[in-house]
Order: structure tokens, then C-alpha cells, then sequence
């Protein structure tokens, strides 16, 4: 199925599995951006994601899926250090990884995510779109990327 591009909250209901930027430093200040927002209305991935952090076991490029039915939310690794940029390598990595989740999956999941690595990862969208392409547009999911 064809990526669908949308300005919006990728946080709205109606997706069966929404994707969330992180870092590995899980310091436990609230964060910014998509992690933030999902970690205020979801605190029981953020109380997941901080024991992730302290017990080591997030690694950049890593995919780390959280919650369970009907809330299933991946965690997407695309940074070590918070202050530090995303880089590319790591982008690829998750969406790899999410691939092969979403194979494994039913086919019809709807996935709700936003453009990885940029925004505070600052990366820029003309990178990040081919590697979109690569790993998901051939999935027999429901991709729904969001900007705002």
C-alpha cells in the first residue's frame, strides 16, 4: 500500500500500533516532541521506557515494541545522547526492524508515525523519505505518516 502523508497529531486514535521517537538516555525529564506528547497520554509507556533506559537495554537503531492490546506502541531508537542529532544509519535501522515487525504482523495494521530523525533529530526529509520508501510503501499495511 502507498505511504499516506498527513498534517495532524500522529497520537489520534485509529492506529493499531503508533511509532515514538527515543533516545537511549532515558533521564526522565519529560521529553519533547512525538515522545513527549505519547508519554503524557500514555504514562505507562514512559514508566517502560525508563526501565528500558536504566536496565541498558535500548541500543540506537533499535525498535522496541511497548504496551499491549489494544495500545501497542513502538519504540523507535534514533538517538544515544538527547542533546546529539539523529543519524541517518540509525533511522534505517528502525525502519528495518519495523519492517520485519509489520511483516510478522496482520497485514492490516494501521500505523501511525511521524518522519523519524527529523524535527529534533535533525535530519533532513529529502534523506529520510527514500529510506520511507524502501522499508514500508510495499507493506500490505495502513502507513500514516503526520507532520504538523
Amino acid at each position: 500500500m502507498p505511504i499516506t502523508y498527513l498534517r495532524g497529531d500522529a497520537l489520534s486514535d485509529g492506529a493499531d500500533l503508533y511509532v515514538v521517537t527515543v533516545n537511549t538516555q532515558g533521564t526522565g525529564v519529560r521529553s519533547r516532541g512525538i515522545a513527549g506528547a505519547a508519554y503524557r497520554k500514555w504514562p505507562q509507556v514512559h514508566t517502560e521506557y525508563l526501565r528500558l533506559c536504566r536496565d541498558k537495554e535500548l541500543e540506537p537503531g533499535d525498535i522496541r515494541i511497548v504496551g499491549g492490546y489494544p495500545l501497542n506502541v513502538a519504540l523507535a531508537v534514533t538517538k544515544g545522547d538527547w542533546r546529539l542529532p539523529s543519524k541517518l544509519v540509525w533511522v534505517r535501522q528502525c525502519l528495518q526492524k519495523l519492517q520485519e515487525h509489520l511483516i510478522e504482523a496482520k497485514p492490516s495494521h494501521v500505523v501511525h508515525m511521524t518522519k523519524l530523525g527529523c524535527g529534533h533529530g535533525e535530519l533532513r526529509w529529502e534523506d529520510v523519505e527514500v529510506l520511507y520508501e524502501d522499508f514500508l510503501e510495499d507493506l500490505r499495511c495502513d502507513i500514516r505518516v503526520f507532520s504538523l
